[in-house]
Parts: C-alpha cells; sequence; structure tokens
C-alpha cells in the first residue's frame, strides 16, 4: 500500500519508518508547519496551574518554562506524552479532551492559572478562570505544488484535514458559499461542516447524501444544501436522531463535538445513513435566501457575499452581469461601500494592474470579486459580508 504521512517537517519519520517496517511504500509530504510565537522564556513561577492543551504547546512549554509550577493540567493523553517526554508529570488529565471536560474536572478554586497554547486558540479557558494566555505556537498552513497519488493519507491533525476554520461566527450564509465552492475539487468522501448559531434550539441536526454518493453532515440551516445542489441535488435526507451514534451526554451548545463528529465518524466505519434517523422529505430542509443583485441601465447593487484570508470581498455577481451593462476588461469603474467611493479597474487578473490598483475580477469560482493587487481590499473598504456595494461606469 502507498501511504502519504501529512505531519510536519522533522516529526513524520518515525511514523513513517514504523510503516516501512510494516512493508508500506510511505512518502512524507507535510500539510502544516508549527511555528513558535511569543516569548523566549516563560516564568511559571507563582502560578497555581499551567495548563497545556496539545503536544505542540507542551514541546514548546517545556523548552521555555523557567520555574515550576505548582500543578500542570494537559488536555489529551498525546500532550501528556509529550510532557512525560521531557520530564515533566501531568497532575491532571481530563477523561474528555477537550476545554469542557478539563474546567469539569479542575478543582475550585483554581487560583492562579496559566494557559499555554497556539495563536487563536480557543478562549473558553480564559474566560471561566480568569486565566492569563500566552501564546507559544502558531499552525501554518502548506500548500504543495502536487500532492502524491496514494491509497492512503494519514492526517495527524485537523488543521491537514479542515477546509477552513476562518469563517465568522454566525455566518452561516458564507460558510455555505464556501463549502459549495470546494467541495468539487474535494475527493469524494463525508464532509462535516459546523456554523451553528442556533445550536441548542429547535434546528435539526442533519446528515444527507447529494446524487453524487457523497455524505453531509451539520445543522439544518441552509449550510449544507448549497454544497449538495452543487454535487446534482439531494438524495436522501435524514434527522441525527439515534443517540447509538452521538456521545452519551450531549451539550446543549456543543452540538459539533456530541452529535456531528460522532456521526460522521460512525458513517466513515461503513453506519447506514439511515440509521442515523427517521427520513426527511429534501424540499422540508432550511434553505439559504441567496441575495440577488440589482442591474439598471445606471448602476449595480450588489452584496458582499464572502472576505477570504487575502482580504478579497466576493460579490453576489457573475462576468454575466458585468457584461450585461458593458463592463469587460479594461473598463473604469466607480465603487462605493460603506458610504466610500473608490476608482477600480476590470481585470483579468492581478498582472493586468499596477501594485495598489482596485480591480474587479472573476475569481477561481466564477464570481466577480474586489481585489487590490498586492493588497487587502477588505481592510481599506472595512468591508464584511452583508455590505452593499455599488458599481458604476462610463458605460452606466
Amino acid at each position: 500500500m502507498r501511504i502519504v504521512v501529512t505531519r510536519p517537517k522533522g516529526r513524520g519519520q518515525e511514523l513513517a519508518r514504523r510503516l516501512r517496517e510494516l512493508g508500506h511504500d510511505v512518502e512524507l509530504c507535510p500539510l502544516i508547519e508549527v511555528e513558535p510565537t511569543g516569548p523566549p522564556e516563560v516564568d511559571v513561577a507563582g502560578y497555581e496551574w499551567v495548563i497545556v492543551t496539545s503536544p505542540n504547546g507542551a514541546r514548546e512549554l517545556a523548552e521555555r518554562m523557567r520555574g515550576r509550577p505548582r500543578r500542570l493540567a494537559a488536555i489529551g493523553p498525546g500532550t501528556a506524552a509529550a510532557l512525560r517526554a521531557h520530564g515533566l508529570e501531568p497532575d491532571l488529565v481530563p477523561a474528555v479532551s477537550t476545554q469542557e471536560g478539563l474546567l469539569e474536572e479542575l478543582p475550585r478554586p483554581a487560583g492562579y492559572v496559566l494557559f499555554a497554547g497556539a495563536v487563536g486558540a480557543r478562549t473558553l479557558l480564559v474566560e471561566q478562570l480568569n486565566a492569563d494566555f500566552i501564546p507559544l505556537y502558531r499552525i501554518r498552513e502548506l500548500q504543495p505544488e502536487s500532492f502524491p497519488e496514494a491509497d492512503l493519507v494519514v492526517l495527524a491533525s485537523p488543521s491537514a484535514a479542515r477546509i477552513t476554520h476562518g469563517i465568522p461566527p454566525q455566518e452561516v450564509l458564507q460558510g455555505a458559499l464556501v463549502l459549495a465552492n470546494t467541495v468539487p475539487y474535494m475527493p469524494g468522501g463525508i464532509h462535516l461542516a459546523v456554523v451553528d448559531p442556533g445550536v441548542g434550539t429547535s434546528r435539526r441536526p442533519l446528515a444527507l447524501r447529494d446524487e453524487s454518493g457523497r455524505l453531509y453532515v451539520g445543522p439544518d440551516n441552509g449550510l449544507l444544501v448549497p454544497a449538495a445542489d452543487a454535487m446534482g441535488g439531494i438524495a436522501e435526507a435524514h434527522e441525527i436522531a439515534n443517540p447509538a451514534y452521538a456521545l452519551e451526554e450531549v451539550s446543549r451548545t456543543f452540538h459539533g463535538r456530541d452529535l456531528f463528529s460522532p456521526a460522521a465518524a460512525h458513517l466513515a466505519r461503513g453506519v447506514a445513513l439511515g440509521d442515523l434517523g427517521p427520513p426527511l422529505a429534501p424540499d422540508t430542509l432550511v434553505r439559504l435566501d441567496l441575495p440577488t443583485p440589482d442591474i439598471s441601465p445606471e448602476r449595480i447593487r450588489a452584496i458582499v457575499l464572502y472576505v477570504d484570508r487575502y482580504g478579497n470581498v466576493q460579490l453576489n455577481l457573475n462576468t454575466d452581469h458585468l457584461e450585461e451593462v458593458g463592463i469587460v476588461p479594461g473598463t473604469q469603474v466607480e465603487i462605493e461601500i460603506r458610504g466610500e467611493r473608490y476608482f477600480a479597474v476590470a481585470a483579468r487578473t492581478f498582472a493586468d494592474a499596477r501594485p495598489g490598483d482596485i480591480i474587479l475580477y472573476e475569481d477561481a469560482y466564477e464570481n466577480v470579486a474586489l481585489a487590490i493587487s498586492r493588497g487587502n481590499v477588505a481592510e481599506m473598504f472595512g468591508a464584511r459580508p452583508g455590505d452593499r456595494v455599488q458599481i458604476r461606469s462610463d458605460s452606466l
């Protein structure tokens, strides 16, 4: 069997060696790298508890720690093992390997607490324990020029498997568009997606199959439907209601962990979709209202759908809308957003504009977007999803 190991550089050799000993053909192709951040030394003297939540955090803390904390907590057996490898024995490893699990077992009052983790880590421990926080590392996603052909890919980190964790809270439409845009480029399988502002309400937990055979798991709030529609439509849908395929205790506010992830895992193991719960008619599922542009002889009125990590601003337009009013590559246009006006040029590529120029172009998903050549247009505009944009040109 040919296996690709995607662990960070320098950390996949031992796994690769063991797989080769078993007779497999192994190739290393890192998809993430761990970049140290924060101070060169971490003084832990005086803290009642120091908490680490990942093996990377444990390694970074052990290498930089000065002094000794009174007690040390580790979330997850891998984190505990990383501490022990550096001669540090954790005083608490909760049975449930989450921040919530730690909070349930941590003695109170906890006293003076330090949370040493990753840039962008969840802030629950900080909020609940009034803890100090030191970011010791960040995860950077890598994009290899080509990915090796393989029978099996080993993903040792959620960062290597996810499409994105960059959807702002509550932005269901933005999440739905990203999922619909990216699913056609992914291998067939089970797609777990959670943007769930309605968690704890009457909204239904959902699993469905599209006409191409892909499976989706997530909330019934419109998040999954555009992706399934992009792959031929919904063939089958079921409410996730069978407790055999959820955690024993399901919280009211963390269905991603307690319902959706277990359901997706059971589907991956071969559980039939229908075993998760009763069938749902596809026409009863929640669907999002996708805004349509307003086009007149004088102007185009559009809506910001999505802002990507580079600050490019995707609109609810395609090139047919632009051509309908005579906007073609090279046309000078005026952009009005959030009460300010800017000049831009319609372009095919970033190379068609000078550095610093605002361009109106067709992005990789065939939507019209705004960008700055070598810049961040969302930052310049202060743009957010839902903002209204007006476009005028000499031809309008």
